[in-house]
């Protein structure tokens, strides 16, 4: 049964990150943390539920076709050119088909979003944890966590089939130079159908699940775990945040925003955060709402002081590179200095790959001290975010082999380039 079971994933998801189970449930999750408002009603109601799945699922559907258009659904430059095409075609209230263009934008920008924060901060920790395992043994993250995940939140049902056909041929051809078939698209969108119901099927199978964990155990043990960062209730919550970002621009606004900073980790105050030599446990992250330029990116473009206000030397890495949405900082020593406090400054000056400028700085201090007791009062959070603990990540603002070598090389199609 694991090999017919594998072998149905192989059509459906061969995919890095979040597999397509988890995708839609993190959608559905960042429903719960937008504020009272338009987007929020827009986006909550019945009849869009189709279109925000649709568009959380399309990006993969290219990997189970072999067509490079999935990737590019990934990443921003493709879903900017979406964004300018509804501005242009759809004024809010949307209370046209334009509606289900915004649902199907804001699914597109939450899988793009999840697979960066995932891979960025949940996968770099697995790569390590359980290194000597799934990794070793050249197993896929995904379809594991996939199938645990299944197992712990239910499975979901595929909705009916829906993408804008017509416009995405014209807008992969003008904005991006890349020709691609409506039939393509839908043979895609197809699989990734097959694929999430046979995530279903394997997840009420305890031997396959039993198997997947073995592979991936600390992966698999955290999945619902919010002091992990990059966990899929902190991507649920980061989506959130993207999401209003997006809405601001639909209303015409550009650039960063409101809302530069979607979230970091460790939290603002973090007590406890890792001192081992040159683990990614260690790593601390900044999620920034737009695309960034990678030549706008060094190692000085973040500046950590420690609590005599000395600098501390870090390598800043813009996670996948071009358009990426995550900074990756580790200590140039390897280590952060045991019982110390650090202050973390993001300086104005990052700029976007469309040249947006970050016009504000971003400030966030954590300690390497033990924390202290904990309180005997329980802390109420946001529902199933981010937890405030040791390891959470705070959102600013009140957020397998194909696809390894797509992330690897996809720079050249995510500004448009072949």
């Amino acid at each position: 049964m694991m090999l017919l079971g594998l072998l149905f994933l192989s059509f459906g998801a061969p995919a890095l990150a979040n597999g397509q189970t988890t995708h839609s449930w993190i959608s559905v999750h960042a429903l719960a943390h937008l504020p009272p408002g338009d987007l929020h009603d827009l986006l909550t109601r019945e009849d869009l539920a189709p279109y925000l799945l649709n568009g959380t699922m399309f990006p993969d559907g290219g990997y189970a076709v072999g067509d490079d258009y999935g990737e590019r659904a990934h990443w921003e430059p493709f879903q900017s050119a979406y964004l300018e095409w509804i501005r242009t075609n759809h004024d809010a209230p949307y209370d046209d088909e334009g509606a289900q263009h915004v649902a199907f934008l804001m699914g597109l920008a939450s899988h793009g979003l999840a697979d960066q924060v995932f891979d960025a901060m949940y996968m770099e920790r697995s790569k390590t944890h359980d290194a000597a395992l799934g990794w070793a043994e050249g197993e896929s993250m995904d379809e594991a966590t996939d199938v645990v995940y299944a197992q712990l939140v239910g499975p979901r049902e595929p909705p009916e089939e829906w993408f804008p056909g017509a416009v995405f041929v014209s807008l992969y051809a003008e904005a991006q130079g890349y020709t691609v078939s409506e039939e393509t698209m839908s043979e895609g969108m197809f699989w990734l159908s097959v694929a999430i119901a046979g995530v279903g099927a394997l997840s009420e199978q305890e031997e396959v699940v039993a198997e997947y964990q073995r592979q991936f155990p600390w992966a698999s043990a955290h999945l619902t775990d919010s002091a992990v960062p990059g966990s899929p209730p902190c991507e649920g919550e980061l989506v959130a945040l993207y999401w209003q970002a997006l809405w601001d621009r639909l209303q015409g606004e550009d650039g960063f925003g409101e809302r530069p900073v979607l979230g970091n980790a460790p939290a603002d105050g973090t007590m406890g955060w890792p001192t081992t030599e040159n683990h990614p446990d260690a790593l601390v992250h900044v999620v920034v709402s737009r695309g960034l330029a990678p030549s706008s990116v060094s190692d000085t473009s973040v500046v950590v002081t420690d609590e005599a206000g000395q600098d501390v030397p870090v390598t800043v890495r813009v996670f996948y590179g071009e358009a990426s949405h995550v900074l990756n900082i580790a200590p140039a020593s390897g280590a952060w200095a045991a019982e110390t406090d650090f202050t973390v400054d993001v300086p104005a000056g990052l700029q976007s790959f469309d040249g947006a400028i970050l016009e504000s700085a971003h400030r966030f201090g954590f300690s390497t001290r033990p924390p202290p007791e904990p309180s005997p009062e329980p802390i109420k959070e946001a529902p199933g975010g981010c937890g405030g603990g040791s390891a959470g990540l705070i959102v600013v603002g009140l957020s397998a082999l194909r696809r390894r070598a797509s992330r690897r090389a996809h720079s050249a199609a995510a500004s448009g380039k072949v």
